[in-house]
């Protein structure tokens, strides 16, 4: 229970920080000009922060996602990780993305080090509708993912479903809160006794659970947005199980590349005592209709 108190008191904190911060950002809604393309900032990337958006591209369009450094520290269960995530995004329509995602060269820190490359993973996100900000209601989209053995063996799980809902919530113009609350199949340790304490080696079994992921994100110029996020039982690539809280912001470069990074702590037994990255993404193609 102080535990909770603890991390409520955090977010409470961030939060009237993230408000009291000068913004110099000019919203969407202040320019009569429609979206051009390519734009690397609207819908916005999803990697980077743990949440994804409510949003999709517009039809025809991709964005290439990729973090080539990422590291993911040890846990009371699982060694650290380094690792070179990626997400592939493509618009079959305006309101349809069909992404393809995984950890990609991954390197387990075992005595001796294991490497390969981690298995794909198909998804599907569908954006069902807009937010109405004076009805206090938020954008909302349904992503459906599954998990392949399309990899290296030794880090396959087999094929995995992922069902989940994406909010997007325009607080201001400046402040933006972003939720993922999902249902996955994982491949959880069985053979834990009491006090979390292994009995024996490692026993994996498939496991059903909920997981989520917030993220407050706030402009603070029209080219750096910073963030602060949380999860638990992430799904994110490289990123295990138990509760995490962290930060980091995006910076623009120009409308086609955008960077970012991020720093986050393991607050349970279960997750990782930390995961760090460095990216970019990169906005390709051109709407249909504008070719």
């Amino acid at each position: 229970m102080d535990g909770l108190r603890r991390i409520c008191g955090l977010v409470l904190l961030v939060l009237a920080v993230l408000l009291a911060l000068p913004s110099h950002a000019k919203s969407q809604s202040d320019d009569d000009d429609p979206l051009k393309w390519p734009n690397i900032k609207e819908p916005g990337m999803d990697l980077g922060d743990f949440p994804n958006s409510a949003y999709t591209l517009p039809a025809g369009t991709s964005y290439l996602e990729f973090m080539p450094f990422a590291t993911q520290g040890a846990d009371d269960f699982e060694p650290a990780e380094f690792f070179s995530g990626y997400l592939l995004r493509y618009g079959l329509t305006d309101e349809v993305e069909f992404r393809v995602f995984g950890q990609g060269l991954t390197v387990v820190d075992t005595d001796p080090d294991q490497t390969g490359f981690s298995p794909i993973n198909l998804d599907m996100k569908v954006h069902l509708w807009e937010d109405r900000r004076e009805w206090c209601l938020p954008a909302v989209a349904l992503e459906v993912a599954l998990s392949t053995d399309w990899g290296s063996s030794f880090l396959s799980d087999g094929y995995l479903p992922t069902i989940q809902f994406n909010f997007d919530f325009p607080i201001m113009k400046a402040l933006n809160f972003e939720l993922t609350v999902g249902y996955q199949q994982v491949m959880g340790i069985q053979n834990i006794g009491p006090g979390q304490q292994l009995l024996g080696p490692p026993i994996y079994a498939r496991d059903n659970e909920v997981f989520f992921q917030w993220a407050f994100e706030r402009d603070i110029t029209e080219r750096i947005q910073l963030f602060f996020n949380g999860s638990t039982n992430s799904n994110v690539p490289g990123v295990g199980g138990g509760t995490l809280v962290g930060c980091g912001g995006f910076f623009q470069w120009s409308d086609r590349l955008m960077f970012f990074t991020a720093l986050n702590w393991g607050l349970t037994r279960e997750a990782p005592d930390f995961s760090s990255q460095v990216g970019f993404g990169i906005a390709l193609g051109q709407p249909r209709g504008q070719r």
